[in-house]
């Protein structure tokens, strides 16, 4: 049975703005919060973002930090699993490409399983997926991959990775790019997308895939989350797509 698992990613800095709608988005996914550098983690408030939490009944169960190399990451490892221990998160996206000693890797992961958090590495190519493949052969489900249509934009090349790795593949990130100007970050479902996405979602339900679907648009564009969570589901459970499945769809 398809697990595929909704989020909502939004910029930590972006947080208060999550009110607006947090308790709608709340009954189709989780939450994902993103962080340019780790500094950004060690000067967060954690108070507030558990009184977000509480207060609307919203799980956060991504963290991400963007730009940071892993010498930095591997420095403060500690205090970046403390943060998702304190709001219930389970996995970590590092979005900087893997450089570095192996000891470096060994560190997060050596900390990371004491906390029972998964790590995931952005993929930027498919020479780099290739790359990884000797991390996820040594963590097994302790590593994932992450897949974002932000940067592995040609239709056929994701198809052919989710064919191959599906199984270890944790988190995709879903937006679209727009034909004419090539921006970036727009609705999956926006018919001025390049991407087709449902083929995609078909074959992620046909495939079994059980991680993460992670919605993140540009600031612009994230009132249209819940517009898309609400056709995702309709297409999901469609008679079309689920004649041949059944229960495919759990929210996060």
């Amino acid at each position: 049975m398809s697990r595929i698992r909704l989020c909502f990613s939004y910029d930590h800095s972006d947080l208060i703005e999550m009110e607006y709608s947090v308790k709608d988005l709340a009954k189709f996914g989780s939450f994902e919060i993103s962080f340019q550098h780790v500094k950004d983690i060690k000067n967060i408030d954690v108070e507030d973002i558990r009184q977000l939490i509480l207060t609307h009944g919203i799980e956060v169960s991504v963290v991400r930090v963007k730009q940071d190399k892993i010498t930095i990451i591997s420095r403060n490892i500690e205090v970046i699993a403390d943060f998702l221990a304190s709001i219930g998160a389970t996995m970590l996206v590092i979005g900087h490409p893997i450089e570095g000693e192996d000891s470096l890797v060994e560190k997060l992961f050596d900390v990371l399983v004491d906390y029972g958090v998964t790590l995931s590495f952005t993929v930027t190519s498919e020479d780099d997926l290739k790359g990884q493949e000797r991390l996820n052969e040594k963590y097994r489900s302790s590593y994932k991959y992450a897949i974002s249509t932000r940067i592995i934009d040609d239709e056929e090349g994701l198809l052919d990775i989710m064919m191959e790795h599906i199984g270890d593949i944790g988190v995709i990130y879903a937006s679209n790019i727009e034909r004419n100007t090539m921006k970036k970050g727009i609705p999956i479902f926006d018919t001025r997308g390049i991407i087709d996405f449902k083929p995609l979602i078909k074959l992620l339900l046909e495939l079994e895939y059980e991680g993460y679907f992670i919605l993140e648009y540009e600031k612009s564009h994230r009132s249209e989350y819940l517009n898309d969570a609400r056709s995702l589901l309709e297409y999901m459970t469609s008679p079309t797509i689920s004649k041949s499945f059944k229960d495919l769809y759990t929210a996060a």
